[in-house]
């Protein structure tokens, strides 16, 4: 697609108007609050929003393994971690 337009990336409110627009009424991307056949597969990202923020936008974090979340597991595996352990958490869950 095209490059988003510097007014739009600069401005929160507009880049939120952006998205919207761009992904209204479409199937493959949905939001967190949204349900699918098996919305227990479904992964969203909110890259730089603290805890606080996702409280905010409502967005519900799961917990894994044990009740542990992804960043506490990567947390105690050194810093990073692997597809396979996201995925044996996955299915332990």
């Amino acid at each position: 697609g095209n490059a988003v337009q510097e007014e739009i990336l600069n401005d929160p409110e507009k880049l939120v108007d952006f998205v919207d627009s761009t992904t209204q009424g479409s199937s493959k991307l949905k939001g967190p609050n949204k349900k699918s056949k098996d919305s227990r597969n479904m992964v969203s990202s909110f890259v730089g929003a603290t805890p606080d923020d996702l409280k905010k936008m409502g967005v519900k974090t799961d917990k894994l393994a044990g009740g542990k979340s992804l960043l506490e597991m990567a947390k105690e595996s050194g810093g990073t971690l692997e597809k396979h352990q996201y995925l044996k958490a996955r299915e332990s869950s």
